[in-house]
């Protein structure tokens, strides 16, 4: 071929490919090139990313959404829209990297710009998969959605209640949390336990226990290992419910003050959750003196209540009807009987150590039976349980 002809062949060439339609390459089609999902178990929240091309077959991009589904599939009513951002704040990392994002709570309460209400929030106990679509907007009112679905994989087990039960049989899952020391010589057992949920099921739990720290000094008691906690029903109230438990060993000498219990469940994946309790350690309660307390001067209608303890403090008293439901220690400070009962007669009586106090109590029937109850306290160390005495008024 002559070099005359090679040119209007390569002439003709360019003008065909001028007057022919582009074609589109792949990476143009498709402007959201990625989804991305995660569920912060920890903080409660979720995160949501749509990674876009900005501009687009020459339009820039205006702004990104999402449409929530949750856990309903894309046909399963409406979705939550969520606007997402690209200003390095809200969750979204980097200003400006076309990865637009945001961090809402599972119930969207604290996104950027939220809905009224959540029509699809999550929970700790949601399985399964979500779903979602992305909306990219661009300029000219062209808009591209994309849709995803993305599993929970392992969810975290979380604490439901902590109880520890200074008397075996009295449980406090409230708070606060009070230990009193035994006395000089001797040790009790505290048991100590957890409820616990995992939405894998309760075989996912692989360990719950806890440490102890003692706060004044920062000092880890057990030197710093984990006293573990069962759900197998050997030493455990029953098997597989959910609840784990221990016995713990405290003498007369544990350090007082307050302590940091710091419990920890985690599953076989390893997702954990933390709770700390604080727990105030409290010396041995006064002790009434031998015989005490005690009932003299019987009359018709009154007798004489006489107390005594080895410390300066005080005693508390309430008299009720023979046979009366035994009030708490609580109660019997306050002047009630067992569940708020009104007291026949009730009062407090100052107390010297090793001294004894005798306080008349008036007003009663004639042959009468009452039951007596008496606590004492050396501030603030109330008596754990009250002691009662009877007496029967005079003909």
């Amino acid at each position: 071929m002559k070099l005359s002809e090679k040119k209007a062949a390569l002439l003709t060439t360019l003008w065909w490919l001028s007057c022919t339609t582009p074609v589109q390459v792949p990476d143009q089609t498709d402007p959201i090139e990625r989804i991305d999902f995660s569920f912060l178990q920890e903080e409660g929240k979720i995160y949501l990313g749509a990674l876009v091309k900005d501009p687009f077959n020459g339009a820039n991009i205006k702004y990104v959404t999402a449409a929530w589904h949750g856990t309903k599939n894309f046909t399963a009513g409406s979705p939550d829209s969520i606007i997402l951002g690209d200003n390095g704040d809200f969750g979204d990392i980097l200003k400006g990297d076309n990865l637009y994002a945001i961090i809402c709570d599972t119930l969207f309460s604290k996104c950027k710009e939220p809905p009224p209400s959540a029509l699809n929030p999550i929970s700790f106990s949601d399985t399964g998969k979500v779903y979602l679509k992305m909306v990219a907007h661009y300029e000219e009112g062209e808009s591209h959605t994309d849709s995803a679905s993305f599993s929970l994989g392992n969810i975290f087990p979380k604490f439901e209640e902590i109880c520890i039960y200074e008397d075996l049989d009295i449980e406090n899952c409230e708070g606060p949390f009070t230990l009193t020391l035994p006395d000089t010589g001797l040790a009790k057992l505290i048991k100590v336990s957890a409820k616990v949920k995992d939405a894998n099921g309760p075989e996912d739990i692989r360990w719950v226990g806890f440490t102890s720290k003692r706060l004044y000094d920062g000092m880890m008691l057990n030197q710093g290992n984990y006293i573990f906690m069962v759900d197998s029903g050997n030493g455990d109230d029953a098997k597989n419910d959910g609840i784990f438990s221990t016995l713990v060993h405290f003498p007369y000498d544990a350090s007082q003050g307050q302590l940091e219990w710091r419990f920890r469940v985690q599953d076989w994946s390893g997702g954990f959750d933390d709770v700390s309790k604080t727990i105030s350690v409290m010396p041995p309660p006064p002790v009434f003196g031998s015989g005490y307390p005690k009932i003299d001067n019987v009359e018709t209608t009154s007798f004489d209540l006489k107390v005594q303890i080895d410390e300066n403090g005080k005693a508390y008293y309430v008299v009720l009807s023979d046979g009366a439901e035994a009030p708490s220690s609580n109660e019997v400070k306050a002047g009630t009987g067992s569940g708020g009962e009104t007291a026949i007669a009730f009062g407090s009586i100052p107390l010297i150590a090793s001294t004894e106090a005798s306080e008349p109590i008036t007003g009663l029937s004639v042959k009468t039976p009452y039951d007596v109850y008496v606590v004492a306290e050396v501030t603030p160390n109330l008596q754990l349980c009250p002691t009662k005495v009877e007496v029967s008024t005079l003909q």
